[in-house]
């Protein structure tokens, strides 16, 4: 996985609407981009998800989970710990 910096763009995913998912948990999360792109690709495509909880280790990986997840939650589903 590579790290995520400021001026780097997170890769993107066609859509791919998946309706089973309700409930989906990152532990450990890390500020790498492409665990960004993940996260960001299941928030986006999974119309049945309930409730995604984000855990963090440190606090740089808390700070880019709220600002690259948290925009993109308009369901209000996202919880980081």
């Amino acid at each position: 996985m590579l790290p995520l910096y400021d001026d780097e763009s997170i890769p993107s995913f066609p859509r791919h609407k998946h309706d089973h998912l309700k409930r989906a948990a990152f532990q450990g999360f890390l500020a790498h981009k492409d665990m960004v792109a993940l996260a960001l690709y299941i928030l986006n495509n999974a119309e049945s998800l309930e409730l995604m909880t984000v855990q963090t280790n440190y606090k740089y990986s808390n700070i880019i989970a709220d600002k690259f997840l948290r925009r993109e939650d308009p369901r209000n589903v996202l919880k980081i710990l």
